[in-house]
């Protein structure tokens, strides 16, 4: 496998600093790269247009723009960018909708470790298999 091949790139995209620092920080302390965190939407579209980011871990519930708007941005614009939305909500509609949304996978808050480290590492081997 080249480096290229090897490059995964993930965002955090949620109006909380306090998850963006947890999420962010989880995934840097397995080895995984954060190349942003954004706290709105149009500052993460903006990097995505940008950069490369194979990864967006999206809140579902932001001001003005919510991840679900977010997430079917993104699907448009940018199809390769694999989601996953995390949420304190835990209804059926929430993670129903996710999935409409484009989202691959759903994460309850308070955001377990394994679940989120699991989750990144199976999308991670689906993006490398695509390639």
């Amino acid at each position: 496998m080249s480096n290229e091949e090897e490059v995964f790139n993930i965002i955090v995209v949620d109006d909380s600093q306090f998850s963006r620092e947890q999420i962010s920080g989880i995934l840097t302390q397995y080895g995984f790269t954060v190349t942003g965190q954004f706290s709105a939407a149009g500052d993460a579209l903006q990097f995505i247009a940008e950069n490369p980011v194979q990864l967006a871990i999206i809140d579902v519930v932001m001001p003005k723009v919510s991840g679900f708007e977010l997430a079917q941005k993104i699907q448009e614009k940018f199809k390769k960018v694999k989601i996953v939305m995390v949420s304190s909500l835990s209804q059926e509609r929430v993670v129903l909708e996710s999935i409409a949304s484009g989202a691959h996978d759903f994460i309850q808050k308070p955001i377990d470790e394994l679940v989120l480290v699991d989750s990144v590492k199976k999308i991670q081997k689906t993006v490398n298999e695509d390639k």
